[in-house]
């Protein structure tokens, strides 16, 4: 069963003449059924409008940068699960060289409690350890509501902060990149 669309006038902003010189094709996400019909775009990775959405959605500017993750978290301070904002930002240094100028990137991972407050303790955890395969289940996205009390730009504010006092770098804009955020459930090992 397939699915036809109109693409054209969708996305305005990813709309290229150059694909769709009519503006009246369809888009068809089954190869089959897009030999048999020449009106018909197929809708894939090298399809210009396909690249232009994931360009779109990729660049940072689309704000895609909040995931969902639940780790098991041995070594917090209590075994009541924990949630937060998980930051990941890249830190660039320069270092000079006769040949020229080398950059390195230094990951932080930083997370911010409900309360404002930052906890170390688990910033490491998370960015050691790996998602959950399952998702959040029932107890994880209970913990994840206390997030309500700290919106995440106020928590985004906070990291930055933090990490202006904990990096060195030359200027904001240009040396730092926050490369992620998630909200962080932080639930007991149950094995």
């Amino acid at each position: 069963m397939s699915r036809k669309h109109r693409y054209s006038y969708l996305f305005n902003e990813f709309r290229d003449r150059s694909f769709s010189p009519s503006g009246d094709r369809t888009a068809e996400g089954d190869r089959a059924t897009a030999i048999r019909n020449s009106q018909a775009d197929f809708l894939a990775l090298g399809h210009p409008f396909v690249d232009a959405m994931l360009r779109r959605v990729g660049d940072y500017s689309f704000g895609g940068h909040t995931a969902v993750r639940v780790i098991q978290a041995d070594g917090l301070d209590s075994a009541t699960p924990k949630a937060g904002y998980q930051f990941n930002f890249t830190v660039r240094s320069r270092v000079q060289r006769e040949d020229g100028d080398e950059y390195l990137f230094d990951l932080y991972t930083l997370v911010v409690l409900p309360d404002g407050t930052l906890d170390e303790r688990m910033a490491e955890i998370a960015a050691r350890e790996f998602s959950l395969p399952d998702g959040p289940g029932d107890t994880a996205l209970e913990t994840l509501g206390q997030l309500e009390s700290l919106d995440l730009r106020s928590a985004y504010q906070l990291a930055k902060a933090a990490l202006e006092k904990r990096a060195e770098f030359w200027d904001w804009e240009e040396d730092v990149g926050l490369i992620g955020v998630a909200k962080l459930a932080a639930v007991p090992r149950t094995d």
